[in-house]
């Protein structure tokens, strides 16, 4: 026969379980930490170019690409993406993410820098990474190039709401003003923003269960 106390720790371990699956999850994107071979005129695998391509880059730079930029927060390969100034052509990559409830917010994020070319000095000007999902631009902070070896990633997150259960985000480089920009990218995630609010008598439960247990140990 299942005593009180085993029947209260049973309710309890329900309740926590129900706290839990209302907590954050993540959608599912492929290879949002840019993992791949350092190759220059290819993003990292699960990207497609679209107007022009995207580069897959190693820390500390890739042949004169990003040449000194330390290991983004999320390790490994990272997206350049290059917005030429005066030709006006820029680099975009975009995939398909499944997932979204329609109406529901979302948080996406990732980490931005200012990479630069050491080869082509014109590549070393003001810049921002567009995020484009739900028919929403999405702008990092604009960045100015630092110096060879002194460039530092930022974190940039932002809020969407979803407009259909499957979305293209597409990701581009934006110069701010004259001249070529040179952005670096990586550890993309889109993840629920906002989560149910547990029931009443679900909180109610647990403080109760709480205040039984204490009584008893006493």
């Amino acid at each position: 026969m299942m005593t009180n106390r085993s029947y209260l720790t049973g309710a309890l371990t329900g309740a926590v379980a129900l706290l839990l699956s209302v907590s954050a999850f993540a959608l599912p994107i492929t290879n949002g930490s840019m993992t791949g071979v350092p190759t220059i005129g290819a993003p990292p695998p699960g990207w497609a170019s679209v107007s022009v391509d995207g580069d897959t880059i190693s820390p500390g730079g890739f042949n004169g690409w990003g040449t000194g930029i330390g290991v983004s927060p999320d390790g490994g390969t990272f997206l350049a993406l290059l917005n030429n100034g005066g030709g006006g052509s820029f680099d975009a990559v975009q995939q398909i993410i499944n997932g979204f409830v329609v109406g529901d917010t979302y948080t996406i994020a990732f980490s931005v820098a200012n990479i630069g070319l050491d080869f082509i000095g014109d590549y070393a000007n003001e810049g921002l990474i567009r995020a484009n999902i739900a028919g929403v631009d999405l702008d990092s902070a604009s960045l100015a190039h630092t110096g060879f070896g002194n460039q530092q990633w930022f974190g940039f997150s932002a809020d969407f709401v979803a407009t259909a259960a499957s979305l293209t985000l597409t990701l581009s480089a934006e110069r701010a003003a004259s001249g070529g920009y040179a952005g670096g990218l990586d550890g993309v995630t889109i993840d629920a923003a906002r989560q149910p609010i547990p029931e009443p008598s679900v909180l109610s439960l647990l403080a109760i269960g709480g205040l039984m247990l204490r009584r008893r140990k006493r």
